[in-house]
């Protein structure tokens, strides 16, 4: 009877062990399969607009179904060949589907949630059509140097997207406002500069405007 129960409770404990041992196997074989059927891109966002809400194993989007995630985040530093001027970059490498491929010219967005802080990588173009041949990569980076490195832009919010508004509009009127700021800044200086100048000239005409009235009848 005891040999019963005893042989009963091994062949139990054989059978729950063969069971884990077999998940476990199916797991790791799964996971690398996964691994073999995907490509790996750097998507580079510039340190000024950084990359905010993006978390390792977030979303990345293409015609409104995901085809990726978020596999590492790192910064990544490079001289710029015109200024010469070392430039800092947030480098997210992201892992897609093998069937889905994406040219040098593709459009990049990173995308915030209104309603949580979390974010995601949406692809409104992969790009790669006949006028993309005169678009190059965007260099190396040091969480992949077999990836292709595409240049990452911010996603306007969804209401000015509906109205037609484009993250290149966006950026333009930055640009004007700076514009701007830096037009008064300058007449700002300027006036300062010949304050003196201008409060004798004030004077000048106060004076000669007080002359006229006493000489004029009362």
């Amino acid at each position: 009877m005891l040999a019963t129960a005893r042989n009963n409770i091994l062949a139990g404990s054989f059978l729950v062990g063969t069971l884990i041992i077999g998940v476990w196997v199916a797991f790791l074989l799964s996971d690398r399969a996964v691994g073999m059927n995907t490509t790996n891109y750097v998507v580079r966002f510039p340190v000024s607009t950084g990359a905010h809400g993006i978390k390792v194993g977030a979303p990345v989007m293409l015609g409104g179904q995901q085809v990726g995630k978020v596999a590492a985040i790192d910064f990544s530093s490079a001289l710029d060949d015109d200024t010469k001027a070392r430039k800092v970059s947030v480098d997210c490498l992201i892992t897609v589907r093998h069937d889905v491929q994406f040219g040098p010219d593709a459009l990049v967005y990173l995308e915030r949630s209104l309603l949580s802080s979390l974010a995601s990588i949406n692809v409104s173009d992969p790009g790669g059509g006949p006028g993309s041949g005169g678009t190059s990569w965007y260099g190396t980076s040091e969480l992949d140097k077999n990836a292709k490195v595409l240049a990452g832009l911010m996603a306007p919010p969804a209401f000015l997207a509906q109205s037609g508004i484009t993250s290149d509009d966006i950026k333009a009127a930055k640009e004007l406002i700076t514009k701007a700021n830096k037009g008064a800044d300058e007449i700002k200086a300027i006036l300062e500069t010949n304050r003196p100048k201008i409060d004798a000239l004030v004077t000048d005409a106060s004076n000669i405007v007080s002359r006229i009235e006493k000489k004029m009848p009362e």
